[in-house]
C-alpha cells in the first residue's frame, strides 16, 4: 500500500512533499486489516484502490516525530459517555486525523503500575476505540504501533469516502 500510495519516500528518507522530517511514528493497519478491506469490497489487490485515496488514508496513520511507548503520557478510559478519557496525549497526523492515546500500566505482584505497558486511544474522527497491538518496532527510519486487527481501514475514511 505505501508503495502504490508513492510514500517510500517518507519511509525511507522521512520525506514527502520537498518536506524532511526528523523522524515519523506509523500507527500501522495491519496487513489483515487491508486484506480483509479489500475481500469485503470485492477487490483482489491494493492496486484495485486508487492510488490517492490509499495515500490519503496512510497519512492519517503518520504522526511526525518519532514517539515511542514511554512518551506516551499515562491515561485511563473514559467511564462516562464521551470516548476521551483521563491524561494521555493529543497528537494531529500528516493527513489532519486527530488520535488521542494514552498508556496504561498492569500490577505487578500486587504493585499498581509496575507491570506491562500498554498503549490504548482513539482516532477522534471516527470515534473509534483501538488498542495497539505491537508498539515500539523500529525499522530504519520511523517507529511503528501497530493497530489491533479490529481497527480497519474504514476507520480512517471521512463519510462517503471509498479507497476504490
Amino acid at each position: 500500500m505505501v508503495r502504490h500510495a508513492e510514500l517510500e519516500s517518507l519511509f525511507e528518507r522521512n520525506e514527502l512533499d520537498g518536506k524532511h522530517y526528523d523522524g515519523i511514528t506509523f500507527f500501522g493497519i495491519t496487513n489483515h486489516s487491508i486484506r480483509r478491506y479489500l475481500l469485503e469490497n470485492g477487490l483482489k489487490q491494493v492496486t484495485d484502490l486508487r492510488a490517492e485515496a490509499c495515500r490519503d488514508v496512510l497519512l492519517r496513520c503518520i504522526v511526525e516525530g518519532k514517539i515511542y511507548r514511554n512518551d506516551i503520557p499515562r491515561g485511563k478510559k473514559s467511564s462516562g459517555l464521551s470516548v476521551i478519557g483521563e491524561g494521555g496525549k493529543y497528537y494531529t497526523t500528516l493527513g489532519g486525523s486527530d488520535l488521542w492515546i494514552f498508556s496504561f500500566a498492569t500490577s505487578y505482584g500486587g504493585v499498581p503500575n509496575i507491570g506491562a505497558v500498554s498503549l490504548y486511544g482513539v482516532i477522534l474522527n471516527a470515534s473509534r476505540e483501538f488498542e495497539i497491538a505491537s508498539a515500539d518496532i523500529e525499522p530504519n527510519n520511523c517507529v511503528v504501533h501497530s493497530f489491533d486487527y479490529a481497527v480497519t481501514i474504514d476507520d480512517f475514511l471521512k463519510a462517503g469516502e471509498s479507497l476504490k
